[in-house]
Protein backbone atom coordinates (compact mmCIF):
# COMPACT_ATOMS: atom_id res chain seq x y z
CA UNK A 1 0.00 0.00 0.00
CA UNK A 2 1.31 3.44 -0.91
CA UNK A 3 0.52 5.79 1.90
CA UNK A 4 0.77 9.99 2.15
CA UNK A 5 0.33 11.61 4.72
CA UNK A 6 -0.17 15.53 4.42
CA UNK A 7 -1.22 18.24 6.76
CA UNK A 8 -1.41 18.42 10.21
CA UNK A 9 -0.26 15.16 10.54
CA UNK A 10 3.48 15.90 8.82
CA UNK A 11 3.43 18.55 11.73
CA UNK A 12 4.06 15.29 14.01
CA UNK A 13 6.30 12.68 12.68
CA UNK A 14 5.68 9.96 15.23
CA UNK A 15 1.72 10.37 14.73
CA UNK A 16 1.93 10.06 11.34
CA UNK A 17 4.28 7.38 11.76
CA UNK A 18 1.85 5.19 13.49
CA UNK A 19 -0.80 6.00 11.86
CA UNK A 20 0.76 4.51 8.69
CA UNK A 21 0.91 1.49 10.19
CA UNK A 22 -2.64 1.50 11.47
CA UNK A 23 -3.45 1.91 7.73
CA UNK A 24 -1.51 -0.94 7.02
CA UNK A 25 -3.02 -2.88 9.39
CA UNK A 26 -6.55 -2.14 8.50
CA UNK A 27 -5.93 -2.73 4.75
CA UNK A 28 -4.54 -6.42 5.77
CA UNK A 29 -7.40 -7.46 7.96
CA UNK A 30 -9.71 -5.77 5.09
CA UNK A 31 -8.40 -7.20 2.20
CA UNK A 32 -5.87 -9.16 0.32
CA UNK A 33 -2.53 -8.67 0.04
CA UNK A 34 -2.62 -8.21 -3.61
CA UNK A 35 -5.20 -5.81 -3.69
CA UNK A 36 -3.21 -3.80 -0.69
CA UNK A 37 -0.35 -3.63 -2.93
CA UNK A 38 -2.52 -1.96 -5.31
CA UNK A 39 -4.23 0.92 -3.50
CA UNK A 40 -3.21 4.24 -3.02
CA UNK A 41 -3.94 6.13 0.33
CA UNK A 42 -3.51 10.10 0.94
CA UNK A 43 -4.11 11.00 4.34
CA UNK A 44 -5.49 14.56 4.80
CA UNK A 45 -5.86 16.52 8.18
CA UNK A 46 -8.65 19.09 8.16
CA UNK A 47 -10.11 21.80 10.12
CA UNK A 48 -13.47 22.51 11.25
CA UNK A 49 -14.02 24.83 8.57
CA UNK A 50 -13.03 22.72 5.87
CA UNK A 51 -15.06 19.30 7.11
CA UNK A 52 -18.07 20.82 8.56
CA UNK A 53 -19.59 18.40 10.47
CA UNK A 54 -18.14 15.23 9.25
CA UNK A 55 -15.35 13.45 11.33
CA UNK A 56 -14.05 11.88 8.02
CA UNK A 57 -14.59 10.97 4.22
CA UNK A 58 -13.08 8.84 1.87
CA UNK A 59 -12.84 9.86 -1.71
CA UNK A 60 -12.04 7.75 -4.81
CA UNK A 61 -9.17 9.80 -6.92
CA UNK A 62 -9.08 7.90 -10.10
CA UNK A 63 -11.49 5.10 -11.22
CA UNK A 64 -14.79 4.80 -9.97
CA UNK A 65 -15.53 1.54 -11.65
CA UNK A 66 -12.67 -0.21 -9.75
CA UNK A 67 -10.99 2.89 -7.70
CA UNK A 68 -7.45 2.23 -6.61
CA UNK A 69 -6.36 5.41 -5.20
CA UNK A 70 -8.32 7.38 -2.73
CA UNK A 71 -8.03 10.36 -0.16
CA UNK A 72 -9.47 10.18 3.21
CA UNK A 73 -10.13 13.63 4.91
CA UNK A 74 -9.68 13.46 9.00
CA UNK A 75 -11.36 16.18 11.24
CA UNK A 76 -7.53 17.03 12.93
CA UNK A 77 -9.06 18.43 16.08
CA UNK A 78 -10.13 15.21 17.31
CA UNK A 79 -8.36 13.04 20.00
CA UNK A 80 -6.04 10.49 18.89
CA UNK A 81 -8.12 7.76 19.62
CA UNK A 82 -11.18 9.09 17.52
CA UNK A 83 -8.61 9.72 14.68
CA UNK A 84 -7.37 6.97 14.45
CA UNK A 85 -10.78 4.94 14.72
CA UNK A 86 -11.98 7.44 11.43
CA UNK A 87 -9.05 6.46 9.60
CA UNK A 88 -10.37 2.73 10.37
CA UNK A 89 -14.17 3.46 9.68
CA UNK A 90 -12.45 5.67 6.14
CA UNK A 91 -10.81 2.14 5.79
CA UNK A 92 -13.72 0.65 5.72
CA UNK A 93 -15.28 2.28 2.58
CA UNK A 94 -11.51 1.90 0.91
CA UNK A 95 -12.09 -1.75 1.21
CA UNK A 96 -15.77 -1.76 -0.28
CA UNK A 97 -14.71 0.81 -3.32
CA UNK A 98 -11.66 -1.27 -3.86
CA UNK A 99 -13.33 -4.73 -4.34
CA UNK A 100 -16.68 -3.41 -6.04
CA UNK A 101 -19.01 -3.91 -2.95
CA UNK A 102 -19.71 -0.13 -3.22
CA UNK A 103 -20.05 1.75 -6.61
CA UNK A 104 -20.71 5.23 -7.63
CA UNK A 105 -22.32 5.96 -11.27
CA UNK A 106 -22.95 8.82 -13.15
CA UNK A 107 -25.07 7.77 -16.42
CA UNK A 108 -27.74 8.11 -17.10
CA UNK A 109 -27.90 10.01 -13.61
CA UNK A 110 -26.19 9.97 -10.79
CA UNK A 111 -26.67 6.58 -8.24
CA UNK A 112 -25.13 4.13 -5.76
CA UNK A 113 -24.61 0.41 -5.96
CA UNK A 114 -24.08 -1.62 -2.82
CA UNK A 115 -23.71 -5.34 -3.79
CA UNK A 116 -24.62 -4.54 -7.12
CA UNK A 117 -28.16 -3.08 -6.12
CA UNK A 118 -29.20 0.39 -6.67
CA UNK A 119 -29.81 1.94 -3.26
CA UNK A 120 -31.78 5.26 -3.75
CA UNK A 121 -29.30 7.24 -0.75
CA UNK A 122 -33.20 10.06 -0.89
CA UNK A 123 -35.34 7.34 0.65
CA UNK A 124 -32.48 6.63 3.34
CA UNK A 125 -30.72 8.03 6.64
CA UNK A 126 -27.57 7.90 6.82
CA UNK A 127 -27.73 5.37 9.54
CA UNK A 128 -29.64 3.08 7.01
CA UNK A 129 -26.91 3.37 4.17
CA UNK A 130 -25.37 -0.71 3.83
CA UNK A 131 -21.93 1.08 3.74
CA UNK A 132 -22.16 2.85 6.85
CA UNK A 133 -23.74 -0.23 8.62
CA UNK A 134 -20.92 -1.92 8.03
CA UNK A 135 -18.24 0.95 8.40
CA UNK A 136 -19.72 1.85 11.87
CA UNK A 137 -20.11 -1.73 12.75
CA UNK A 138 -16.14 -2.75 11.86
CA UNK A 139 -14.33 0.88 12.84
CA UNK A 140 -14.54 0.50 16.82
CA UNK A 141 -13.19 -3.24 16.57
CA UNK A 142 -10.44 -2.74 13.97
CA UNK A 143 -8.65 0.11 15.96
CA UNK A 144 -8.91 -1.92 19.40
CA UNK A 145 -6.86 -4.92 17.15
CA UNK A 146 -4.69 -2.11 15.95
CA UNK A 147 -4.10 -1.52 19.74
CA UNK A 148 -3.58 -4.85 20.77
CA UNK A 149 -1.50 -5.81 18.31
CA UNK A 150 0.91 -2.04 18.96
CA UNK A 151 1.14 -3.28 22.55
CA UNK A 152 1.92 -6.69 21.62
CA UNK A 153 4.50 -5.78 19.25
CA UNK A 154 5.77 -3.61 21.84
CA UNK A 155 5.78 -6.16 24.91
CA UNK A 156 7.49 -8.89 22.92
CA UNK A 157 8.74 -7.00 20.23
CA UNK A 158 7.19 -8.67 17.19
CA UNK A 159 3.77 -8.42 15.39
Amino acid sequence: MQIEITDLFTKHPHKADVLREAIEYYGSLLMSKALCRNIEIDIVGRGVDEMGSKEGSCIWEDDYIRPRCFTIEVLDTMDDEDIFETVAHEMVHVKQMAKGELKERFTPVHKQTWNNKIVDTNKLSYWDLPWEIEAHGRQRGLFVRFVEAKQKQEMFGYD
